[in-house]
């Protein structure tokens, strides 16, 4: 088997991430290096990371607090990597045992690899996460444009390099779709492994569930606009997203108790209404952000 690296970005990761790094210490074969990349976690994430490498000396600790973003977390680790492969993971998420082995065999014949996952929810009646759902089928966005999810990715070097990592102009969400797509553009191989190698931790507040599916909302429209003119029939008009928003805006707010889907949808268009007012009507999409300037 290759030589390969895992990389993990984290902030204020502390109460999730020693679950993720037994995980991958217990995995069926033995990763040469991990390392977790901190970016600017002001609780005790880098003292667990740590203490971790002192045991282990395949775990490295990288501060990467320079700029705010789970982007320039993950490509600062990458730069770090000479090995030919890349494995990535969230520090909140807990990858099956034999998660580094299958994403490596299926690097064999691939140059970006990702796979399905199980939905992992904090029940609160249990005092504990349970199995939600389970995802085999590589997800797509508008309408057929296949992508991996950045907590289960793998790749080679090369295949980083030469798209220039992922775009740090995104705040909230679709980075690793904005990834995916221009891997694709360049004739890369993109692959699928379609089993759940990956517990996926789904937020567990709906505060928390609100304000991520306004980012992916918002976002959502960023990554059409990047990719103009080809998706623009994708984005709907500033008058269709006030037309869904503006009448839903009183019965949200009078309604005291809301289903995970209630949530999710009412968010996300509010989300698509601020983009579209942003990335559309207001011309102010931000510029990319890639690493080498690509």
């Amino acid at each position: 088997m290759r030589s390969f690296t895992v990389v993990i970005p984290a902030y204020n990761a502390a109460d999730y991430l020693q679950e993720q790094l037994e995980a991958l210490l217990h995995n069926t074969v033995d990763i040469p290096e991990i390392i977790v990349s901190d970016n600017g976690s002001t609780d005790s994430t880098k003292a667990l990371v740590e203490c971790f490498a002192q045991k282990h000396k395949n775990i490295k600790y990288l501060y990467s607090g320079e700029r705010a973003g789970v982007s320039y977390a993950r490509n600062k680790g990458v730069q770090q990597v000479h090995n030919e492969l890349i494995l990535l993971c969230d520090a909140d998420d807990i990858v099956a045992e034999d998660w580094a082995e299958k994403l490596v065999e299926a690097l064999e014949t691939a140059d970006l690899v990702g796979s399905g996952y199980h939905s992992y929810l904090y029940d609160e009646d249990k005092d504990g996460y349970e199995v939600l759902s389970t995802s085999f089928q590589q997800p797509s966005v508008f309408n057929n444009q296949p992508y991996s999810l950045s907590c289960s990715m793998g790749m080679k070097k090369s295949t980083f390099d030469v798209v220039g990592g992922f775009d740090e102009s995104y705040r909230g969400g679709h980075e690793e779709v904005d990834f995916c797509l221009r891997v694709s553009a360049v004739g890369l191989i993109h692959r699928w492994v379609d089993e759940p190698l990956i517990f996926y931790r789904q937020r567990p507040s709906t505060k928390g569930l609100a304000r991520q599916s306004r980012h992916y909302g918002r976002t959502w429209v960023q990554l059409a606009t990047n990719f103009s003119p080809e998706f623009d029939h994708h984005i709907p008009s500033f008058k269709l997203m006030l037309r869904k928003v503006l009448p839903s805006l009183p019965r949200y707010f009078r309604q005291k108790g809301h289903t995970w889907s209630e949530i999710r949808g009412f968010w996300w268009n509010l989300g698509v209404l601020e983009g579209v007012i942003r990335y559309r009507v207001l011309g102010m999409l931000p510029s990319r952000s890639l690493v080498d300037g690509k």
